[in-house]
């Protein structure tokens, strides 16, 4: 742990947006003492805190690393701008979240890379931590930068800044890869470099090979051919049971169970369908362990089962059956992200809406049957109708719907996807239908791979045309910046002198470039021009280009059937799923890696549809019991929202067993309230909340309970019955808090003069009313209501305030004769 560094960052940490990112202190969280290991590694999935954490890859490895005694795994993301701001002017370089350690003093520093755009916010990681951007720059001493993931199987972009890629299943190869990094710690630099690409057939080291140019394109010379890592069972890898839980929500705040690897659907636009080969299946009863510890470790109250194709599981009526009976009565809810809904699945949504109704997802891509199976997903158009039609029947309102414009040989899509969804609203007036409309980008390794990308003008005519038509409907059309889209072209088939771009659009300020809020294009389009770059070159290949920059990976499908595959689209010719017919001779499978379903083909329990009825609860409603807790905010806690403070203790009270009363409706919720929401920053001795339980607990016991689960900082101090039908916050009460001065040199003269609005008093004497008093080293202020501390300082920047440590020390309920405590054992006063 490095405290010094934190204390560098804590008092700017008001003046961010979602400071919670950059404070660690999560549930479950791993924090090895660093002089206890002999490597230590830096793993990121390079975005925002939220969408990092929901990146189950990385949870993963994280688990994986730190079951190894002798290595220690700590966690980084890409810092929002303004946190990056503050780093830079304060000279505060990057740090881990489990010990506030420098990017630079770690041995191995890993990006999980899921998406192109994302590039730009791995050189900020790496400056930041004080890192050499490019690979020339390191010395020795310097961390090796490695990576792996779905955006690295073109690794050309990236080549000049990534000193090692490792493609393919990460859990064993990363271990292997760890272990022998430390047997060559001490040669130097380059001829670890050499030994770790000969040693590992999966790994690419960019720096060991020359470039050449051959037909207008910057190529690596390189003599391997780096083959992905295949794990052949999935089985046989950990999966984590105690998974981290943030303090904060982010994009996928469920417990995650991956089911299966692997997709042989064959849609001939989906990377991941051709990377993620073969399809490999958890056992039902592995899945059911892992569903029952991770509930039990997170406090979570829904699991999401995922998967490429979850549809595809060779058992998946059997397995949501069984999770939802063991589960629904815990009001925990499941969730298929990636279910390819058709008929056979009925039944499936019919029990994971037996506990919430969310919206369903229908990935249509084309609403043009032709187009579809140029694309081998097939669905036919009646048979899609038919399946809406029944999921209305049985409770759904809102469905979402996915089109790409752009496919290939595809002709007046923006109409036929008007046509498409006004259809859908003649047949159900009532439905909510949200459609989201991006442009195809054509990725490496799948048959398209050489097709051309829609230019800006036609794209964006097309997002025009089905965004107006929709304008004054309860069509909800929402898209991904056909620009950004552009960009994500160039970057996806580019080759090495990409790279290039992708620095000076970051020298210029290029961040976050996946987010349409941040993204510049300007910065792109300028620095294309500057570079002299043809961006129509990686747009469109043109087709007497013997070979693609990434040509020497070996993602284990073949050339030959890629092109075949593209040839069968061509023809509109279907390519049969190799799990349910003959083996469509991709060249993935050996005697080794092969296909390997939970249950074999003519195995009791195959996935045919149950006639049985969902499950339903059978809880019988004793009636409502109300407790009035107590608990303390402070440590890494006040840096956490109102929400983000009540779905921790919601998940902490899971974990415990306490048993809350549940809302009625669609989305069943625990009837918990924390009445007196405190601003981000603050801590206080004497926080309030009430909780409504099902049936009766005692005060201790529910205090014990939660206290067992609970960090330093989170603290429940004291719990008793709530006797009162009106909430806590009815009527008036007051806040008391003590001020000092974070030695800014403002004194508390200097605080007491940023005061806005309030007069001074005594708290002896100063009855029922605001005021403020200098009480020793501190100020103490009283505040009626819902009177902000926070407005009470300073200018509209809140400069003052932000200079201020302030906490919060009790809260009164006013009475008659004055003011009293909320909590008077054994009951509630009043």
């Amino acid at each position: 742990m490095n405290p010094g560094l934190f204390e560098k960052v804590q008092p700017f940490l008001h003046r961010v947006s979602k400071p919670a990112r950059y404070v660690g202190h999560e549930l479950n969280m791993i924090c090895k003492n660093p002089g206890e290991v002999d490597l230590r590694m830096v793993i990121s999935y390079p975005d925002a805190y939220e969408v990092g954490m929901s990146n189950m890859g990385l949870r993963i490895l994280y688990d994986c690393v730190n079951g190894e005694e002798r290595l220690a795994c700590e966690r980084v993301f890409a810092p929002w701008p303004d946190f990056e701001k503050i780093l830079r002017e304060q000279g505060i370089p990057l740090y881990s979240l489990e010990t506030f350690t420098p990017l630079s003093d770690f041995d191995v520093i890993g990006f999980s890379i899921g998406y192109e755009l994302l590039y730009t916010n791995i050189l900020t990681i790496l400056e930041l931590g004080t890192v050499p951007l490019r690979s020339e720059g390191r010395d020795d001493d310097s961390p090796l930068v490695i990576a792996g993931g779905p955006a690295a199987y073109n690794p050309e972009p990236m080549a000049d800044f990534i000193d090692v890629f490792l493609l393919g299943d990460g859990e064993r190869v990363l271990l292997e890869f760890l272990h022998r990094y430390l047997e060559l710690k001490d040669l130097p630099r380059e001829a670890r470099l050499r030994q770790l690409d000969e040693d590992f057939e999966c790994a690419y080291v960019p720096s060991r090979y020359a470039t050449t140019r051959r037909s207008g394109y910057l190529f690596t010379a390189i003599d391997k051919v780096v083959k992905r890592r295949i794990e052949p069972d999935l089985t046989t890898l950990p999966f984590p049971v105690k998974t981290l839980v943030p303090l904060m929500r982010i994009v996928q705040d469920r417990a995650t169970v991956e089911v299966n690897r692997g997709c042989t659907n064959g849609c001939r636009f989906c990377q991941a369908g051709y990377t993620y080969r073969p399809v490999r299946e958890r056992s039902i009863p592995a899945i059911l362990r892992i569903v029952r510890e991770s509930l039990q470790n997170s406090g979570y109250d829904e699991v999401s089962l995922s998967s490429l194709s979850i549809g595809d599981y060779t058992d998946i009526h059997d397995l949501v059956r069984k999770i939802t009976e063991e589960f629904s009565e815990k009001s925990v809810s499941v969730s298929l992200p990636s279910l390819r809904v058709n008929s056979a699945n009925l039944d499936i949504l019919q029990m994971i809406g037996a506990v919430r109704k969310s919206g369903l997802t229908f990935a249509v891509e084309s609403p043009d049957e032709e187009t579809r199976l140029r694309l081998n997903k097939i669905v036919h158009q009646n048979q899609l109708e038919d399946i809406i039609e029944h999921v209305v029947m049985v409770g759904w309102r809102l469905i979402k719907l996915y089109f790409m414009v752009g496919l290939p040989k595809e002709e007046e899509e923006g109409r036929k996807i008007v046509s498409f969804i006004r259809n859908l609203q003649d047949l159900h007036p009532r439905l909510q239908i949200n459609a989201n409309v991006s442009v195809f980008v054509p990725k490496p390794h799948t048959p398209f791979e050489h097709e051309p990308q829609l230019d800006l003008p036609r794209a964006d005519a097309l997002i025009w045309e089905i965004r107006n038509a929709f304008r004054h409907s309860k069509v909800h059309v929402k898209f991904q910046n056909p620009k950004m889209s552009l960009i994500e072209g160039i970057l996806s088939r580019g080759d090495r002198q990409v790279g290039n771009l992708i620095e000076a659009v970051y020298r210029r300020g290029e961040r976050f470039s996946s987010w349409d809020e941040v993204f510049d294009f300007n910065r792109w389009n300028s620095e294309l021009q500057n570079l002299g770059i043809d961006e129509s070159r990686y747009l469109e290949f043109d087709r007497d280009v013997d070979r693609l920059p990434w040509y020497f990976i070996d993602c284990r499908v073949s050339g030959k059937y890629l092109q075949e595959e593209l040839e069968r689209a061509h023809q509109g010719v279907a390519t049969q799923n190799c799990m349910i017919g003959a083996c469509s001779r991709c060249g993935v499978c050996d005697e080794v890696v092969k296909n390997r379903p939970a249950l074999q083909k003519g195995s009791a329990g195959t996935g045919k549809r149950d006639a049985k009825e969902p499950p339903r609860s059978h809880k019988v409603n004793m009636g409502t019991f109300k407790i009035l807790f107590r608990f303390t905010k402070g440590g890494m806690f006040r840096y956490i929202s109102h929400l983000d403070l009540m779905t921790l203790l919601i998940r902490l009270g899971r974990m415990a067993g306490v048993p809350f009363k549940y809302s009625e409706g669609f989305n069943p919720k625990p009837r918990i309230s924390l009445p007196f929401p405190l601003p981000l920053g603050i801590e206080s001795d004497y926080e309030l909340g009430e909780v409504m339980l099902e049936r009766p607990l005692n005060g201790e016991d529910f205090k014990r309970m939660l206290n067992e689960r609970v960090k330093e900082g989170l603290e429940i101090l004291e719990a008793v019955p709530n006797y009162r039908k009106r909430s806590i916050a009815s009527g008036r009460h007051f806040h008391d808090y003590i001020v000092h001065d974070m030695g800014q040199g403002l004194g508390l003269e200097g605080i007491i003069g940023s005061l806005k609005d309030i007069s001074p008093g005594s708290a002896m004497h100063g009855g029922s009313r605001s005021f403020y008093e200098i009480s020793g080293d501190h100020l103490f202020v009283r505040l009626e209501g819902d009177r902000s501390i926070k407005r009470l300082f300073g200018d509209a920047e809140g400069e003052v305030y932000l200079n201020c440590y302030i906490k919060r020390v009790m809260i009164w309920k006013a009475v008659t004769d004055g003011l009293v405590p909320f909590i008077d054992s054994p009951a509630v006063i009043g």
